[in-house]
């Protein structure tokens, strides 16, 4: 359903656009946004989309933005990134969504990323997750004590 409220406090999508319409200018976006979500509505989420690819003649690039977690001084937003990282490092999407929660680590688009995750491995396409980058606001800033984390990653 077509909503622009949805996308009222979202940001990812704006800072996505300009790079897409640079490196692909003719690409097709269809931007969703995730409120609240269970790992079971997550799953039924991923069963559709999955379905939706499978007829697909050609397969869309699947984009998730979020920040890592947020406003830790550096060395706990490392550690708690770290958590998360290494459950996507190990293609457990149930487990990334579990660690987030119970560990209370802010990163906003975790409920994206477990679906994603369900959605490849539905596809039979989820077989390697690889870091490209990953850093903090620290880097730039030179601030340790109130920090974002960021990361890169190729989930293939």
């Amino acid at each position: 359903e077509l909503d622009s409220a949805a996308h009222t406090g979202e940001h990812g999508i704006e800072v996505e656009l300009p790079i897409i319409r640079r490196l692909a200018p003719d690409s097709k976006v269809v931007a969703i946004t995730v409120g609240d979500g269970s790992p079971d509505r997550c799953r039924e989420f991923a069963a559709g989309l999955a379905g939706v690819i499978r007829h697909l003649q050609e397969k869309p690039l699947l984009l998730i933005s979020s920040d890592m977690n947020h406003f830790a001084n550096d060395t706990e937003t490392r550690r708690l990134d770290e958590m998360a990282l290494a459950r996507m490092d190990g293609l457990d999407a149930d487990g990334l969504y579990n660690t987030v929660r119970r560990h209370h680590i802010s990163m906003c688009g975790v409920l994206p990323a477990v679906i994603v995750m369900h959605t490849l491995k539905l596809l039979d396409s989820l077989t390697a997750c690889e870091r490209v980058t990953y850093g903090t606001s620290y880097d730039v800033t030179g601030d340790s004590t109130r920090v974002v984390g960021y990361a890169g990653l190729l989930l293939r």
